[in-house]
């Protein structure tokens, strides 16, 4: 029988790492400082992102099959 008791299991996670190509563009430029209206960045292509999760105990959970695939599904599709 179930005793509804959660269940906790310590993680540990690396700093996710992002790569993108993109465009900055630095309009309107104005005569006080700091010399510019707006800076705009355009990403050119779709960016990559790389995670990493481990439990504690040293098992890599990106290693395991469909969990990678799905991390980064979810990490790409989310949107604010």
């Amino acid at each position: 029988m179930a005793s509804g008791a959660p269940l906790l299991i310590s993680m540990s996670r690396a700093a996710p790492q992002l790569r993108a190509t993109a465009r900055v563009t630095l309009s309107p430029l104005v005569d006080t400082l700091p010399c510019l209206g707006a800076v705009t960045i355009t990403l050119l292509d779709e960016p990559y992102v790389d995670l990493s999760l481990a439990l504690i105990g040293g098992l890599d959970l990106m290693q395991l099959p469909g969990v990678r695939d799905a991390a980064l599904y979810a990490a790409q599709t989310v949107r604010p």
